[in-house]
C-alpha cells in the first residue's frame, strides 16, 4: 500500500480525522506516519512530545502497520489488562506459567499500553506459550532496564 492509497482507505472510515497525521507540522495529531530520508516513521504524541515507535524501511510495510494500529491496534488495546511487572528472567509466573522459561510465539499483533505507575505509553507485542496442555496469550514489553510489563486479555482468568 502506498501513503495515497492509506490516505483513500482511512478518508473513508468514522475516525477523528485529528487522531493521526501525515504531515509534521499538524500539531493536534496523536499518531504520526512520516517518511523520514529512506524509512518510514510511526510516532505517538505524548505529553506534547513526539515518540518514536516503529521504524519501516518499506513505504508498504508502514502504510499497512499504521491502517492495522489505526483500525485494530487501537480497538483490540482496550480489552487488555495490566497483569504484573516481571524482573526479567526471575522465577515468577504468569497464570501459573513461568515465562521465562519458555520459548514466546509472537502473534504478529500489538496492542497499546499504558505503564500503571508513570503512564508512559508503550507498544506491546502479543505473545503466546504453550505449557501442556494450557495456552497462554499475553502481551509484554520492557518498562525499564530489566523490568517488564504483562498484560492479559480481559476475562482470561
Amino acid at each position: 500500500m502506498t501513503i495515497n492509497e492509506l490516505r483513500y482507505k482511512l478518508e473513508r472510515l468514522t475516525l477523528d480525522k485529528d487522531l493521526y497525521s501525515f504531515d509534521e507540522k499538524n500539531e493536534k495529531s496523536k499518531y504520526y506516519l512520516l517518511k523520514n530520508n529512506d524509512s518510514w516513521r510511526f510516532y505517538l504524541v505524548e505529553k506534547g512530545f513526539r515518540k518514536l515507535m516503529l521504524s519501516f524501511e518499506r513505504e508498504d510495510d508502514a502504510c499497512n502497520f499504521f491502517y492495522i494500529f489505526l483500525t485494530e491496534i487501537l480497538v483490540e488495546s482496550e480489552n487488555w489488562r495490566f497483569e504484573k511487572k516481571l524482573i526479567e528472567n526471575s522465577d515468577e509466573s504468569v497464570e501459573g506459567v513461568k515465562i521465562w522459561e519458555f520459548e514466546w510465539e509472537s502473534t504478529g499483533k500489538y496492542i497499546l499500553i499504558k505503564d500503571p505507575l508513570y503512564s508512559q505509553v508503550y507498544l506491546f507485542e502479543i505473545y503466546r506459550i504453550y505449557d501442556n496442555n494450557k495456552i497462554l496469550m499475553f502481551a509484554i514489553g520492557e518498562f525499564s532496564n530489566g523490568i517488564w510489563g504483562v498484560y492479559l486479555k480481559k476475562g482470561s482468568r
